[in-house]
């Protein structure tokens, strides 16, 4: 769950009044070791933590580069200004003028400049930021608009960016010649080799983010083209907690079975199960030694674990490639059935058949292979196919459920009977989120569009910023020869 303060509430204040009541609300089955966990920040599963965190990086190198060809940009202009202000400077020069009191004077025409410039950008910032939020085809769940810190932040940068651009053009000025200043004399060549090489410069940087651009739509175009072992069209996902309504093992085990059968019996259902797991929403998993039968102090490798109930891999679209499903029949008190991905067979099992041997648990239970099924994405797009191991829900009870429905139609049209069909069985029964795979999958795929997006408009402003630089230099260039073009 996550929530915004109010105002005048403090987060030790909040956090004492969500443990007090989730002490309240207790409810029978929970497990006593279980604690609420109330955090300043919103939380997110490793492997996603890790891509918002190089994403953000990323915008961030490309802000900073934006922002190096705006100062260039500004240089190129103030160096410009200047050139034509020589004469100026000469005369005040040759009057007594102090080149420090120069110095500043220039300096103060740029921090002008700097904090025009900057209280523009911070309201401008300060009304796109919804805009930008609502363009992006993600949805977030933080705020867009800059807080106060932020803006002060932003603003203090426009004005040390100011006096960094404004202090090189100012002590150039004031280092000329007074008498050549005042005989009509201009820069020096250095001024012009400083424009030309700040000019190149943002080119330069402004060519290296459009690639960048061109590059995440190419990576974007690839997610879309991703293959994700299973089928997610027409997959219709209601998630509920079992415990919540107070069911036990047996209770929720006959839950399960009664509500899968009213699901299957739904008019355009075509195969209805249950997971623990869905692809990208985070992870459940194990140790296994990596040699069957080590020792348990032994090295060993992460294996993904899933429970689902029968036609899950019919709901999914995975192809069963050898041995059987889960059936009816697997049950608790049996010997615990499990179903393995190609990548786990090929990695235990790789020179005999997997179907019927024992995954050696050390001093755990071992389970017993029954089938083995193609790979499937687990955590994110593109990643090498992970050892996988799908569990009996009826022997291996998960009170969090996923209830998923493949249909014919539109998914999102049946929500509203499943919902109905779940509810006859229990009136008490709270739904998560109810969603469709397909929407689940296209989340994943909008984290590269939004890449692509935030990178190529990036780009696109620094191209424009160096367009604009460049012409500068040459008009300024051109009217300073007006006379030799002339002639």
């Amino acid at each position: 769950s996550v929530g915004r303060l109010a105002p005048a509430a403090t987060f030790d204040a909040t956090r004492a009044n969500l443990m007090t009541l989730s002490e309240q609300l207790a409810y029978d089955g929970r497990d006593e070791t279980e604690t609420l966990l109330v955090s300043r920040q919103i939380l997110y599963r490793p492997s996603q933590e890790a891509t918002l965190t190089n994403l953000s990086r990323m915008l961030l190198a490309a802000v900073a580069l934006v922002l190096i060809v705006a100062m260039a940009n500004v240089a190129v202009l103030l160096l410009s200004r200047a050139s034509t202000r020589a004469r100026e400077m000469g005369v005040r020069t040759a009057l007594g003028a102090q080149r420090g009191r120069l110095v500043r004077q220039l300096l103060a025409e740029s921090l002008i400049l700097g904090t025009a410039g900057g209280a523009l950008g911070v309201a401008l910032a300060y009304q796109l930021s919804d805009l930008a939020g609502a363009l992006l085809p993600l949805p977030f769940v933080v705020a867009f608009r800059p807080s106060p810190a932020v803006l002060a932040a932003a603003a203090g940068l426009a004005l040390l960016t100011a006096m960094v651009v404004g202090l090189a053009p100012a002590l150039h000025t004031v280092r000329q010649d007074p008498a050549r200043a005042v005989a009509g004399g201009r820069f020096r060549s250095a001024g012009g080799r400083l424009r030309h090489a700040l000019v190149v410069g943002q080119v330069g940087v402004s060519v290296t983010l459009v690639a960048g651009a061109f590059l995440f739509a190419g990576s974007f175009r690839a997610a879309q083209n991703q293959p994700l072992g299973f089928d997610a069209d027409r997959v219709l996902m209601v998630r509920v907690d079992a415990r919540a309504i107070g069911y036990d093992d047996v209770r929720g085990r006959a839950f399960v079975d009664e509500a899968l059968t009213r699901l299957r019996g739904l008019p355009g259902v075509a195969a209805a199960s249950t997971s623990r797991q869905i692809p990208f929403q985070g992870d459940w998993s194990t140790d296994l030694p990596v040699e069957p039968g080590g020792p348990d102090d032994g090295p060993t490798f992460v294996l993904y674990l899933n429970a689902v109930s029968p036609q899950y891999f019919e709901v999914m679209g995975i192809p069963v490639r050898r041995g059987r499903p889960f059936v009816s029949s697997d049950r608790a008190g049996d010997a615990t059935s499990v179903v393995i991905n190609d990548a786990m067979a090929a990695r235990y099992f790789p020179d005999v058949d997997p179907v019927g041997r024992m995954l050696d648990r050390g001093d755990r239970q071992a389970w017993q292979v029954v089938g083995v099924v193609a790979d499937a994405a687990y955590l994110e797009l593109g990643e090498e196919p992970k050892p996988q191991a799908y569990l009996a829900l009826s022997q291996v009870w998960q009170p969090w459920l996923t209830f998923m429905v493949r249909t014919g139609g539109d998914p999102a049209a049946l929500a509203p009977a499943v919902h109905r069909s779940l509810r006859e069985l229990n009136p008490e029964l709270a739904f998560g989120s109810t969603t469709t795979l397909a929407s689940v999958v296209g989340d994943e795929v909008a984290r590269y569009e939004v890449s692509a997006i935030l990178v190529g408009a990036f780009g696109l402003v620094a191209l424009l910023l160096a367009a604009a630089g460049l012409y500068g230099v040459v008009a300024f260039l051109v009217a300073e020869r007006t006379r030799e073009i002339g002639v």
